[in-house]
Parts: C-alpha cells; structure tokens; sequence
C-alpha cells in the first residue's frame, strides 16, 4: 500500500476438508517475523504429531520474506501453492500451514496442487482482510481543567484511548492515525501551551 500500510487477515482460524480419504487441516495466523512462523509451525506439528505432512507458506512485509516448504509431498505441490494463495489475496504477514493426513489414495501431482491451493484458500475466506494503517502511539499529558475538552477532541479526531492515569494531571496513553506532531500541536494550542506531550513510537492500526 502506498501509505505504507498492509493488509493481512481478520483472525486466526482452522478449517478442514477431505479429498479422496485424505484430511486437509488448515491453520491461518498473522505474523511479523520468521521467529513467529517457526514457532508457530512447531505447534502446529505438536498438535498433530501424527500428521503426514505440515506444508506451508508465508509472507512477512518488513524484509520481503517469503518462505514455504512441501514438508515431503513431491517439490511444487504444496508449499508454492499456498504461497501462491496468499500472495494472489494480496495478503502479508500472513502464515497458512496446511497439515495432511493420508487416506491411502494419490492424488497425483495435479491433484496435490489442487488441494493445497484450496486448502489455502477455504481457510483465507474464513480468515477475513483487515488493512492496517501506519500511525502513532504516545502520552498527552493536561491538566484536570482541560482534560474533557482534550478527551473529547481526541475520539474525535478517531485517536485510540488505551489508558489513562490520574495524578497532579492527567495522562492520556493512545494510538493515532494522524501525524503525531500536527496532533500534539492541537493539543498544545487547546491547552495554551500547557501540554506535554510525548511521541512513543511508529505502529501499525487496524482500520476499523
């Protein structure tokens, strides 16, 4: 996306469907790095340790990594074609594992092509899209005299409140999709300078 931001999915889910005796279990998860997908892919093993295979692909955006593996089912069948799928949806940071297991008929390598793709794909439309949009987090600290007013400007404005703390003022802990100094300038000028407002750090926000 232009705007530097991406879309990945909704949430996490499981399907599952049979072809010819064969039992194909998806999972579908967001992740952010390689050390997230590993991970991910060894619980998925231990979950079903009696599996035949646990292929699978993904896509992380920071890097432009994207990885797969056919987890023994013959090289093209299974690991691409999920990778294929996710990058067809226009999706990143996104892992799908397709687990097998055996029923006994081949399915040749076609028919590996065909499943693995619509494993993938069953369980992305489960999935869902979310786009994530790049924004801010940071503090705005006011004093009690200003606080509603501030608080008010800020939902607003369609700023995230993710925490607020009272003490000799208020502190205002929140995301937003707005550049962070023209925000701070807002709050400053509400306040006639009495704000402090402190930038914490660049983040992704999922569009409501």
């Amino acid at each position: 996306m232009e705007d530097g931001g991406f879309v990945t999915i909704d949430r996490s889910c499981e399907t599952e469907f049979t072809e010819k005796k064969s039992v194909f279990k998806t999972s579908v998860f967001t992740v952010c790095s390689d050390n997230d997908a590993n991970e991910l892919i060894r619980s998925v093993r231990n979950k079903y340790p009696d599996a035949t295979h646990h292929c699978y692909g993904y896509i992380i955006r920071q890097g432009g990594i994207k990885r797969f593996s056919d987890d023994g089912e013959p090289s093209g069948t299974a690991g691409m074609p999920i990778l294929n799928v996710i990058e067809k949806s226009g999706l990143c940071n996104t892992l799908v594992i397709v687990t097998r297991y055996f029923g006994g008929i081949k399915l040749g390598a076609g028919g590996l092509v065909r499943a693995y793709s619509t494993a993938a794909s069953e369980a992305l439309l489960q999935a869902g899209k979310a786009v994530y949009e790049k924004g801010s987090r940071g503090t705005v600290e006011v004093d009690y005299d200003d606080f509603s007013a501030v608080e008010r400007m800020l939902l607003q404005s369609g700023c995230i409140i993710e925490n607020k703390s009272f003490a000799s003022g208020v502190t205002i802990r929140l995301k937003t999709r707005e550049d962070w100094d023209k925000l701070s300038q807002r709050v400053c000028d509400m306040c006639r300078g009495g704000a402090i407002c402190e930038f914490a750090e660049h983040i992704y926000i999922k569009q409501q």
